[in-house]
């Protein structure tokens, strides 16, 4: 039997998670250096603009379904508290992307910061519900539509972001502050009493 101290180890390394989670981390590295801080020109849309690292500081948390992968049997077979592991586990994953995108992203400006925590909170539990219904690989299928058509179809003339693109809503949008908690309670719940779908 497992000495009970290995189990939150055994459990990372059935689902595969820190190898995922880093790169995760290299990602929200790669999207603060790369991604333009000004606002760009919206595909499609001549004269709109739209702030793009908000929206793209949420991709890691998009794709966090790979760090929720299946059990390996052999691992996962000294039954430790399952429910337990994985809600700390989730718990890690979402305090990671959000401090990666905190200091990566936007480090010493906080213009965005705010919006962009959001979007962390809003794609990473997205991603989490997704790998529920569908493998933990497709978890992504939901939330890239989703920021695709925010960011191109979000953002009226005048520069407002419409109703329903709660990821362009401004830091002070209780709606999407809302939608984003209750989100995230729901996936972590759901996620430490079902898990993911096997795949």
């Amino acid at each position: 039997m497992m000495p009970p101290s290995w189990g939150p180890l055994l459990f990372v390394r059935s689902r595969r998670g820190l190898w995922w989670l880093a790169v995760l981390t290299l990602l929200s590295v790669l999207i603060g250096l790369l991604v333009p801080r000004q606002s760009v020109g919206v595909p499609f849309r001549i004269g709109i603009l739209v702030n793009v690292t908000p929206l793209a500081a949420g991709v890691p948390a998009m794709m966090a379904g790979l760090c929720f992968q299946r059990p390996d049997p052999l691992v996962e077979s000294f039954r430790w508290r399952l429910v337990t592991a994985r809600a700390l586990w989730w718990a890690a994953v979402y305090v990671v992307l959000t401090l990666a995108t905190a200091i990566f992203v936007f480090g010493s400006t906080g213009e965005g910061a705010v919006v962009a925590l959001r979007n962390v909170a809003i794609l990473l539990a997205v991603a989490t519900i997704t790998s529920i219904a569908l493998p933990p690989v497709w978890s992504w299928m939901v939330g890239l539509p989703v920021l695709g058509i925010s960011m191109i179809y979000g953002t009226q003339g005048d520069a407002q972001p419409k109703a329903w693109a709660l990821l362009q809503h401004p830091t002070e949008s209780a709606l999407a502050g809302a939608v984003a908690v209750v989100l995230l309670l729901t996936a972590w719940t759901l996620y430490a009493v079902k898990d993911t779908k096997a795949g």
